[in-house]
């Protein structure tokens, strides 16, 4: 009998989808075309409905204005369609799936975990971020950050590259069968979760489960902690942002302290965390400040994930998302976190600390 490869097996990296797999968000897409429909008069019929099963908001537009009578009208009805599908991750009730919790909390004390979506990154985060979820991922990668919806690999291949991990070397979770092509178009090995499993789904897995919850994942996730050790910390963990008029200022500074700073745990905005890989430093990337990365920062400040933060503001400028740069300040300052935001205080909370 041939070793399970998923159960058998000990990858580098774990990337998990969103809806349907961690959370209870998986009605969303489709439900997001449906009532677009009936914002324009129109109830869909079920062969409708059957068309508009599992296309993506991008792709959704065209089928849309056909049903209404209005093919000029594609564009227009996709981002109708982005607009919905926030609305409903905002509004309507969601729950982590059984087990979900509990194994990325297992699997990222033993190596990087990620999320690869097709639905809108902010939406993805705001539920994950109120499950709990949210503070354990290295990402969330999203076609809203350019990439080619599933089927296509590009969300789980940046998310391989976030992590730092050769896709065949992460293990895949998925549910839908698209999601599934898209992993396994990026090289990876798939576990899928799910009650009823169509046997294309089943030929095209590494192994299946029917939730996450399952005895033998919850072993296997266990063997995994056990096998990797959780490392003892003797490292800080820094969050650094530089504002776009900063960011030559934090490059400069974080190559003067490259070894210093490489003894310690690094999360970063993407536009920063570019430059710290740019200078040889290792750092789990986050989104975009103005898309979410700044309050993704701060959730993490207050959740003590976070012991230090480095801040590079440019006090000339007053961005569009400064409600979220307030309330990592703020979020410093409740916690009594170290914030840096300048580089004579960066010089000296790094002399005193690290």
């Amino acid at each position: 009998m041939s070793e399970n490869r998923v159960l058998s097996w000990m990858p580098r990296a774990v990337v998990f989808d969103c809806d349907g797999v961690l959370m209870s968000t998986e009605e969303y897409c489709l439900l997001s075309k449906v009532l677009v429909l009936r914002d324009h008069g129109v109830e869909p019929d079920a062969d409708v409905i059957a068309s508009l099963k599992g296309l993506h908001y991008s792709a959704a537009g065209d089928a849309l204005a056909r049903a209404l009578g209005t093919p000029e009208r594609s564009e227009a009805c996709s981002t109708e369609v982005l607009a919905k599908q926030r609305e409903l991750y905002r509004t309507r009730p969601s729950h982590a799936l059984p087990g979900a919790l509990e194994l990325v909390r297992r699997t990222s004390s033993a190596m990087p975990v990620a999320c690869a979506t097709s639905s809108p990154q902010d939406a993805v985060e705001w539920v994950l971020a109120q499950a709990g979820i949210l503070p354990y991922l290295v990402c969330v990668t999203s076609p809203t950050m350019g990439f080619a919806p599933k089927p296509a690999p590009d969300v789980y291949t940046a998310a391989a590259k976030s992590c730092g991990v050769d896709p065949s070397d992460i293990l895949a979770v998925e549910d839908s069968t698209s999601g599934i092509r898209s992993a396994v178009a990026a090289g990876m090995r798939v576990l899928g979760v799910g009650p009823d499993p169509s046997s294309e789904q089943l030929a095209l897995v590494d192994h299946w489960v029917t939730s996450l919850d399952d005895p033998e994942l919850t072993a296997w996730a266990d063997g995994l902690t056990a096998a990797t050790g959780r490392k003892e910390r003797t490292s800080l963990r820094l969050a650094m942002v530089a504002q776009n008029g900063k960011k030559e200022a934090m490059r400069a500074w974080a190559a003067k302290h490259e070894a210093r700073l490489a003894r310690h745990d690094l999360v970063a905005t993407a536009g920063t965390a570019q430059i710290l890989r740019e200078c040889g430093l290792t750092v789990r990337a986050l989104a975009s400040g103005p898309v979410g990365g700044d309050l993704h920062a701060a959730h993490l400040v207050a959740t003590g994930e976070v012991d230090l933060c480095v801040f590079f503001r440019d006090p000339t400028v007053h961005p569009a998302h400064e409600a979220d740069v307030a309330a990592l300040v703020r979020l410093a300052l409740v916690h009594d976190v170290p914030l840096a935001q300048n580089e004579s205080t960066a010089n000296a909370l790094l002399a005193a600390l690290l």
